[in-house]
């Protein structure tokens, strides 16, 4: 096993309070907010199946932490035995993230049809070409 020095493991505590706090927090806050602005189905509204990934960071990066602080306090690295099971969790993890995505995009998108709603063409306002699609309850919406 790997020993580290003391400003070794200080440096490592303070990345991990700017890496994985914030994106943990962050994209769980974040994904929370779109799900229930979603669920609210205002009268427009910027779809995209992307943020189920702010979830999966929670729980891929929530056990990396866990296991960053291992080092940290201890000085001394996780087993090798312990890191395969984490890879293989955090695999399964992306998969799960991945079928979710496509199933709540099929079922999102078909009970945004069911109330009503339109797909505008083209690219929402801030959003990368097939990232996400606009939807609007009155087709004039689309040309504003």
């Amino acid at each position: 096993m790997q020993g580290f020095p003391f400003k070794s493991r200080v440096g490592m505590f303070f990345g991990m309070l700017c890496l994985y706090v914030p994106l943990t927090l962050g994209g769980g806050v974040l994904s929370l907010t779109t799900l229930k602005e979603y669920f609210a189905f205002p009268s427009e509204l910027s779809f995209s199946s992307f943020f189920v990934y702010g979830f999966s960071a929670v729980f891929i990066l929530t056990p990396v932490a866990f296991f960053s602080l291992w080092p940290i306090f201890l000085g001394r690295r996780v087993s090798i035995e312990m890191q395969r099971y984490l890879t293989k969790y955090m695999i399964a993890v992306f998969f799960i993230t991945v079928a979710f995505q496509i199933g709540f995009k099929v079922y999102f998108t078909n009970k945004l049809e069911d109330k009503g709603y339109v797909a505008c063409p083209g690219a929402p306002k801030a959003w990368v070409p097939g990232m996400a699609t606009r939807y609007v309850k009155n087709i004039q919406l689309c040309s504003q």
